[in-house]
């Protein structure tokens, strides 16, 4: 076995064992994602779509010296609302509004 090849061996030894012991205290989550604490307070809004009554979860954050703009910020799949909190904190010191909705299924 050369040097480098050790040397990664030992880099996966170490990666593996330190991942193993986060991952034994990691709690399971559930589809609403209720243990999550997003960086903003959560509302909701009921939405009917095809016969059905759906939640969708937003945050509605709001500046201490507004400037009258308000700034929508939409995330892409396999993603959520949260993602968008320092985005959303250089923002707010500028004066904006930040909505940050999460899509139905994708976050609370």
């Amino acid at each position: 076995m050369s040097f480098k090849q050790l040397i990664f061996s030992v880099f996966v030894l170490l990666f593996v064992s330190c991942n193993a012991q986060n991952l034994s205290k990691l709690e399971p989550l559930d589809a609403e994602l209720s243990t999550v604490n997003y960086p903003f307070p959560v509302q909701f809004k009921e939405v009917k779509n095809q016969g059905q009554t759906l939640k969708m979860a937003f945050m509605n954050a709001k500046p201490e010296k507004p400037n009258g703009k308000t700034i929508i910020l939409l995330h892409g799949k396999n993603f959520n609302g949260y993602y968008f909190e320092e985005t959303a904190k250089v923002l707010l010191k500028e004066g904006f509004r930040v909505i940050m909705p999460d899509q139905i299924g994708f976050g609370k």
